[in-house]
This record gives C-alpha cells, sequence and structure tokens, in this order.
C-alpha cells in the first residue's frame, strides 16, 4: 500500500493515475481529462490556467496515501516543514512556508477538505481515506479560496455517494509490523438519497531505538479514521450533501535526535554558542545512522492528533445563476510530548496540549453570462484556539515547571468576486478582489511552580487585540492559438493575515513590542505554459515566477522561544511536468522545479555581536525533481505493472539562521511496485516499496544553539517493503 508516492510524482494532472490502476492503457486515456475545481467550477486541468497537480483518488490509494503529509512527495516545489519530528508538519510550497509550530499558528499554504478549511496549523499530519482526488494549486489564491492561500493550497476531495452500488476494501503489511486496513461502501438507500460510509486502520511499530532504559521505541503510531456521506436530491434543482468524519492519529513521544551545534554559519560569521564537547550539554549525540537515540523520558505512546466534526454543502439551480452554501465545522485536538535535549539527561520536556475549533460559511453565485463566468460571494470563519504549554526544566536549568496557557479568538468576514470573459476566440482575460475584514483577540499567561508543586509568582501576562483589513486580487490573460496549447501570464497579490507570538515559559522573548507580528502581502508574477502534443500521447507545463514579498512572517528560536517576525523576502523559480506515453502499455513521467529564495535584514547573533544579513529561508530547496516508469503488460489473461520512481532533493537549511549544523544534505529516494490485476479488475496483488536503498537523511529540525549547544533533528522513514491485496466493486 506504501508504495513510494513518486509514481505519480509530476506537476501535471496527467501524471494522476500510473502504476495505479488496473487498466494504464484506460487510465493514460483518461488522465488528460482529470477534472479540477481550481477556480470553484469543473473543468479539465490542462485548461486551468495556474501551474497545479491533480491526482486521482484510485491512484492514491493504491499508492498507499493514507496521511496529508504523503502528499508532499507528489510534486516538485511542493514539501513539507513544521516541527517535533514528523507529529506537527506543515505544507511547503515555492519556498513559501511557517515553521511556527503553535498550534495557534496558521500556514501560509491553506489545506481544505471537501470545501472546508482546516484552521489548526498540524493539519498535513491528519490521516485521511477514500479520496476522489487531490489538487495542489501552486502560487496566491487570494479571491476564490482566500483563508491564507499566499503560497497555494491543498485542496482534498473525497469519493461521494454514487446511485450504483460500490465497494473497495485494502488490506496492507509490512516492515515494521506495519499494518494498514482501509475499505469503503456506497449507493442508493432510498430514492433520491444516498449514502456512503468508509474507514482505515493502521498500526506500526517504532523504527527508532531507544536504548534509555526508561524510554521506548519511537516513531510508531496507531490511527482510524471514519468518514460518512448523505446525498440527497429533493428536486432536479437542488443537491444537498452531508458530512461527518474523525481521525485520531495515537503516536509516540517526539522522534528527535540531538546534535552538536557547529560553531559557524555556512559563510564563516561565529555562532554565539561554540562549546568543546560534542553537545552543550555534555552527552553525546544522538545516532543518526543507526537510526538510535538515548531520551530517557521519550517513550511509545502518549501524543496524539485528533480531527472530527462536520460539512452541509447545499447546492440549487435559482435559474438566474446558481447557489452554492457551504457550512463547516472542525474540531482539532492536539497533544504533543517532547524530550527537547533528547539525552539522558533530566533537563527539558515540553508538553503542548491545544484544542482548534473553527467554523466557517460560504455563499456564493455562479453565472454565465455569454463569454462571461463570473463568481461572488461572502465567507465567514470564526476560530477558538485554546492551547496549554507545559515547560518541566530540570536542574542544572532549574527545578520547576511552567504552565502557559494561551488563548487566540479570530472572526474573519470577506466579500469575493471573479469573472472570466473570452475577449476573443483565442484570448481570455480573467480579473479578481476579495476584502477582508480580520479581528484578533489573544490571551496569555504563565505559571510557575516547583516540580514538587510549591507554587510561585505569576510569570508573565499579555493581551492584545488587533483588528485588520486585508485586501487580495488576481489579474489575468490566457492566449490559445489551438486546441493542444494554454499560454497565460498573471499578477496575484495573496495576503495572510497577522498575530501573535506565544513566548517560552513565560520569559521575557519576545518583549511586547514584539509579540504582535504585521501582515504578510505577497506580490506573485508567473508566466505559464500547457501543451499536448503527439496526438494526446504527451504533455509538457512549465512556469517561471517571481515573488516579491511584503513583511514576510520570519520565523527562528530566540532564547528558546518561537518568534515570528517580519522581514522582506524574494523568491524566483520555474518548473516543468512531461507526461510521455511513447509505446502502449508504457508511461514516463518527470518534473523539476528550480528555486532561488532570500530573506532580508535575518538578525543573527555571533561571538563579535549581532549581524544583519540575507537568509535562504527554511526547507527551500534550490532543485526539486522526481521521475517514474511504469510498464503494464498482459499476463494471465490480467495486467501485469512494473513501476519504478525516484525523487531528489538538494541541499536546504531547517532554520532561518543558516547555520551550517542546520544544514540538510541533499537526498535522493527510489521506490519501486509490482502488482497483478485480475481479469476482471476487481483483484489487486501488489509487492511494493521505498526508500529501497535504505537512505539516512534529515527531514526537519530546530536550531537550539543558545540552549545548549544542540540542535534537534527529525529523520526520514527507513527502507519498507510490504505487499497489499485490494478488492473493488464497481465504481
Amino acid at each position: 500500500m506504501l508504495v513510494l508516492i513518486g509514481a505519480a510524482c509530476s506537476g501535471g494532472a496527467a501524471l494522476a493515475q500510473t502504476a495505479a490502476s488496473p487498466s494504464s492503457a484506460d487510465t493514460a486515456r483518461d488522465s488528460d481529462a482529470i477534472v479540477v475545481t481550481a477556480q470553484k467550477r469543473s473543468q479539465a486541468a490542462q485548461d486551468v490556467g495556474i501551474s497545479l497537480s491533480a491526482y486521482s483518488g484510485e491512484s492514491l490509494a493504491r499508492q498507499g496515501v493514507i496521511s496529508m503529509t504523503d502528499i508532499a512527495r507528489l510534486s516538485p516545489s511542493v514539501g513539507t516543514s513544521g516541527s517535533f519530528a514528523g507529529q506537527n508538519i506543515t505544507y511547503s510550497i515555492r519556498g513559501v512556508a511557517q515553521q511556527d509550530f503553535q498550534p495557534h499558528s496558521e500556514s501560509p499554504v491553506a489545506v481544505y477538505i471537501d470545501d472546508g478549511y482546516v484552521a489548526a496549523n498540524n493539519a498535513a499530519g491528519i490521516g485521511i481515506l477514500d479520496i476522489e482526488r487531490v489538487e495542489i494549486l501552486k502560487g496566491p489564491q487570494g479571491t476564490l479560496f482566500g483563508r491564507n492561500a499566499t503560497g497555494g493550497l491543498v485542496n482534498i476531495v473525497t469519493r461521494k455517494p454514487t446511485k450504483d452500488l460500490s465497494a473497495f476494501g485494502q488490506i496492507t503489511y509490512g516492515s515494521y509490523n506495519d499494518i494498514r486496513v482501509e475499505a469503503g461502501v456506497g449507493g442508493p438507500i432510498a430514492e433520491n438519497v444516498q449514502a456512503r460510509i468508509a474507514g482505515a486502520y493502521q498500526h506500526t511499530d517504532g523504527w527508532v531505538k531507544n536504548i534509555s532504559p526508561t524510554g521506548g521505541r519511537l516513531g510508531g503510531k496507531e490511527s482510524v479514521a471514519l468518514r460518512g456521506h448523505l446525498a440527497m436530491q429533493p428536486s432536479e434543482a437542488v443537491d444537498l450533501l452531508l458530512t461527518g468524519y474523525y481521525s485520531n492519529v495515537d503516536q509516540s513521544w517526539a522522534p528527535y535526535f540531538m546534535i552538536s551545534t557547529r560553531s559557524t554559519l555556512e559563510n564563516g560569521i561565529p555562532n554565539s554558542v561554540i562549546v568543546p564537547t560534542a553537545s552543550g550539554l555534555g552527552d553525546p549525540p544522538s545516532d543518526i545512522k543507526g537510526r538510535t537515540v538515548d531520551s530517557n523520558h521519550a517513550v511509545s505512546r502518549g501524543a496524539y492528533n485528533r480531527i472530527y466534526g462536520g460539512t452541509f454543502k447545499a447546492t440549487a439551480d435559482l435559474g438566474f445563476a446558481d447557489f452554492i452554501s457551504v457550512s463547516d465545522y472542525k474540531v482539532v485536538k492536539y497533544k504533543a510530548l517532547l524530550d527537547d535535549d533528547a539525552s539522558p539527561s533530566d533537563l527539558l520536556d515540553t508538553i503542548i496540549t491545544a484544542k482548534v475549533k473553527n467554523y466557517s460559511e460560504e455563499a456564493r453565485l455562479e453565472k454565465k453570462i455569454g463569454n462571461l463566468n463570473l463568481t461572488g460571494g461572502v465567507y465567514y470563519l470564526h476560530i477558538d484556539s485554546q492551547t496549554v504549554d507545559l515547560e518541566r526544566l530540570f536542574a542544572p536549568l532549574g527545578n520547576l515547571q511552567v504552565s502557559s496557557p494561551f488563548r487566540l479568538l479570530t472572526n474573519s468576514y470577506s466579500a469575493f468576486v471573479q469573472g472570466e470573459v473570452e475577449v476573443a476566440p483565442k484570448v481570455t482575460l480573467i480579473g479578481g478582489f476579495r476584502a477582508t475584514r480580520e479581528k484578533k483577540s489573544f490571551t496569555y499567561d504563565a505559571f510557575a511552580q516547583t516540580l514538587d508543586g510549591a507554587p510561585l509568582a505569576l510569570a508573565r501576562s499579555y493581551e492584545g487585540k488587533s483588528a485588520q483589513w486585508l485586501y487580495s486580487w488576481k489579474a489575468q490573460a490566457e492566449y490559445r492559438p489551438n486546441s493542444d496549447i494554454l499560454l497565460y501570464a498573471g499578477y496575484n497579490r495573496g495576503v495572510k493575515a497577522g498575530s501573535f507570538n506565544a513566548p517560552f515559559a513565560g520569559g521575557g522573548t519576545p518583549a511586547d513590542p514584539e509579540v504582535p507580528y504585521k501582515p504578510e502581502k505577497l506580490d506573485a508574477f508567473e508566466i505559464g505554459a500547457k501543451t499536448s502534443f503527439l496526438n494526446g500521447l504527451g504533455t509538457l507545463n512549465g512556469s517561471v515566477f517571481y515573488y516579491d514579498y511584503t513583511d514576510y512572517q520570519s520565523f527562528k528560536f530566540v532564547n528558546f522561544s518561537s518568534v515570528v517576525a517580519n522581514n522582506a523576502a524574494t523568491i524566483k523559480g520555474a518548473e516543468f511536468d512531461l507526461h510521455l506515453r511513447p509505446a502502449s502499455g508504457f508511461e514516463l513521467t518527470a518534473g523539476m522545479s528550480y528555486i532561488d529564495a532570500t530573506v532580508k535584514g535575518v538578525t543573527v547573533s555571533n561571538a563579535l555581536g549581532v549581524a544583519v544579513l540575507s537568509r535562504k529561508p527554511p526547507y527551500t530547496s534550490k532543485w526539486q525533481g522526481n521521475v517514474a516508469a511504469n510498464y503494464v503488460i498482459p499476463v494471465g489473461g490480467g495486467e501485469l505493472s512494473l513501476n519504478a520512481n525516484a525523487q531528489y532533493r538538494s541541499s536546504f537549511f531547517f532554520s532561518l539562521t543558516n547555520f551550517d549544523a542546520t544544514k540538510v544534505k541533499s537526498y535522493a529516494l527510489v521506490g519501486a511496485r509490482i502488482g497483478w490485476t485480475t481479469p476482471d479488475g476487481a483483484w489487486d496483488f501488489a509487492i511494493l516499496g521505498k526508500n529501497l536503498f535504505d537512505k539516512r537523511y534529515k527531514t526537519v529540525g530546530f536550531d537550539l544553539s543558545d540552549f545548549g549547544g544542540l540542535s534537534q533533528v527529525g529523520i526520514g522513514e527507513p527502507r519498507w517493503i510490504g505487499g497489499s491485496i485490494t478488492y473493488k466493486l464497481g465504481r
């Protein structure tokens, strides 16, 4: 089930269905016409003047995409950032990312599930199932989607009830006692009423060895996900859809590794903390190559990531226009457990517990008037984010624990409109505008006591409010010289609201004036082309882009506090994706991206004082690429599919300071799948694997040099080999 996702790893819609489909030939004919809703209406992906990736749900399910983290591997210029060694992960698109791990912060890459916005910044760690398709939109999407889509968005569309009976089931077993079961069934239950239910379960043992006698293996998890849909058509003009869902992931303490902080920036400027020992704490660094830690407090269970809620969507043909209403309610509950020093010493533990509730309502009208497609509407969002940070500081750092509860209330109101008009037989102009009024209220307190419970004085408190007007827009021209070529050039303004920092353990960093930070504004300029050739046997898409940031929301640790500040930044780059079917049953896909990004005016401490430098943003590789080959041949009346795939990512930093200890070296991952499908297409048997060469590589991390000469890092999953059996009935 967990075939390395590179089997579909390219930016074009045509890559959505390769090895995964029962019939690769049929898939190839259908893939170019995969339908997306990138502009809030159904269109073929090749007809949309947006750099996007679209993937069919059937393909994703057969390739083992069971979490939103997996999706990030599908397309060049898309990745993940975040913290807690995989427990709190957000998306990064074209160098646009946010490292702030506090649950009240929102990512600049928005996540939507069935038209509902996911406010919690750990959305990429949520389990998913029964997927119809996934759309990754690159660049600001501020007019139609609006909410914090500065860098782009990930749109998850799940399978809906059908008018005919359909069902599927899949079981997979692989390395590290990894067992996964997923099933779904849907169909009519009454006249003009259909239903669908789906569920998934996974258990995997930890793959990080913890040699501490008081610790446990790390990296394991147990997850359950459920979803139900009820569709009704009370009349020919009205469609109603009610959805309920629940997902829970129980996991280990964060599998962090400790490495010593080396003494210089990459350009030779010394770090302010220079230590002679392997780490400033005097403990030996973790064994990354052996995937072994000595973490006395980290155990195999206790952390969790839960989401539940419901969505109600109503669509009505009013005669003069189509009316769409989407009401969505979500609750995310989250607990992260960290042995911050990742060592056998009793120094610092962190427990973060959060509950994030968000309710949203969108009402819009869609109208076609001659050559004009018009969409307009209003949107309301309420977020209630409540977090408690508990820090336990042991000797020699202290003998106390600090509880820091904080709450952020957000109310956002917006109105938007976008029009698309064909001004000539081959020329289309697109314009859009969105105005948002956003109000935030933030309260923070810190209470201290000794480890044995004796109360101490209130460490710190803060209250703040903000009210912001935010504006985003879109202006684009498209030219279609023939049915095989789409050329586009556009200017988009993206915007993400300002918010508030949460100080560490009631300390003085950041100072009160630095607790709030300003909105970020992104002016994005892009030129692109989407082409088909060889009578539809191939597609080649590409784009070049330039981003100019005002008040980019940068992140770094200062005195162990997570601090978001505002800086200027620029990003420029290019990307392409290719899909080619040179012979019957054979498909080749490839993609590549280049990004040159700079954050200006970054304050970096060093032994001589303070330097203000230009830095590379975290989690931004200059080069990313992927390639996959798939070959399907008739065997035994069925089809044998052979797939090989690889992904490459050049080096990047996990800290804005760009200290050389925070540099992640370039790496490549290789995967493969061999599967056989029965003649009727109902059964599929597969052997599959990822990271076949067992590459050791870092994924996330934090520079904690001012804490004691160390950095925390998380590493990628080891080689995985497994087998799967899949049954499918109907659609």
